[in-house]
């Protein structure tokens, strides 16, 4: 047995019973437990939906305690490993699944209009949180009170969907870990962690191992080309992409414990809006 710290604070622990490998998700404090009980719910949610589903694994979720989970554990490599080491048709099969797993959140959702004015209150809320002078939020302010009101899938997301929780397997399936409430259940919030690694390159900021950084920029610039293209089908997208990225971004700015995090949010989140 031994312990991770995972990226929420939560700790991680690694057994072994009956021969089988199993992973234990124990709360970070009394205040998240809440939370890590909402993600095990949406886990087994996602687990029953995509029971078959071809290239996605969603680990079971076995056990459900007080202050922690339990599930399966999958063997496989995390996606900076295998697009260092993969032939151009698997990562084309990365994509391939990745795209096809959003445009079956999308199918599963309702269209609903979007609640421009729940979309202000979160913005607010984080604002309190974060500080005035931290971001331009004058200008944020302005680009979320002139969104369009449309419809939007709602009511289905991963929502972290970073390639950070992600494992590719030897079968080249894709295992979606580390499932999160989120304030706006759409799939368009996938979209946009996608794009946080593919176009922001998230995952490197939180890796710590060696790789290759300009073959990584290679693949990374491939697959966003790919995602941005196959995203821009949707109407809703197209719509609504920029603002939840820059709501994304600022949403990390409250936990941002690493000064080079900070400014590389802070710098981004100053790209989207000039």
């Amino acid at each position: 047995m031994f312990n991770i710290k995972g990226h929420s604070g939560c700790e991680l622990v690694i057994f072994v019973e009956d021969g089988q490998s199993f992973v234990k998700k124990i709360s970070a404090s009394t205040d998240y437990t809440p939370r890590l009980h909402a993600q095990a719910a949406k886990q087994k949610y996602f687990c029953d939906k995509l029971l078959g589903a071809s290239g996605i694994v969603v680990p079971t979720v076995i056990r459900t305690g007080n202050d922690s989970f339990s599930m399966n554990f999958f063997h496989g490599k995390d996606p900076v490993t295998f697009f260092m080491s993969s032939p151009n048709f698997n990562i084309d099969g990365f994509f391939e699944k990745l795209s096809n797993f959003i445009a079956y959140e999308v199918s599963e959702c309702e269209e609903q209009l979007f609640d421009k004015d729940g979309f202000l209150k979160k913005f607010y809320s984080v604002r309190k949180k974060v500080g005035e002078s931290v971001v331009n939020f004058h200008a944020i302010e302005k680009i979320f009170n002139d969104l369009p009101v449309i419809k939007i899938p709602v009511g289905m997301c991963h929502g972290d969907l970073t390639f950070s929780n992600i494992i590719v397997g030897t079968d080249q399936k894709l295992c979606l870990i580390d499932f999160l409430d989120t304030f706006y259940e759409s799939p368009l919030q996938d979209m946009v962690k996608i794009r946080q690694d593919t176009l922001y390159n998230w995952t490197p900021m939180v890796y710590n191992k060696n790789y290759d950084k300009a073959r990584y920029a290679i693949v990374m610039n491939y697959l966003d080309k790919k995602f941005d293209s196959f995203f821009k089908e949707y109407e809703f997208y197209n719509a609504y992409y920029n603002a939840f990225q820059i709501m994304n971004y600022i949403r990390i700015l409250p936990y941002a414990k690493k000064n080079k995090i900070k400014k590389n949010v802070i710098f981004n989140v100053e790209e989207m809006i000039t």
